[in-house]
């Protein structure tokens, strides 16, 4: 059992009504309509093909460091 039992729903974005996506960060804090779209967007994993890409071109770019 968990001390705090948070049962969050999947994140949906809707333009008309908003996001139901729950940020627990401190304060009232206003997150732009653009960010919160963003973030409903599925991402890749380490796993993923995308992300191995996008490693290897920061691993090559840092060589030149």
């Amino acid at each position: 059992m968990f001390l705090f039992d948070i049962n969050m729903p999947p994140i949906h974005f809707n333009k008309e009504r908003g996001s139901s996506l729950r940020l627990f960060t401190p304060g009232p804090v206003h997150v732009s309509e653009r960010i919160l779209k963003e973030m409903s967007k599925p991402n890749d994993t380490h796993r993923s093909r995308p992300y191995e890409e996008m490693h290897q071109q920061a691993v090559e770019g840092l060589q030149k460091l």
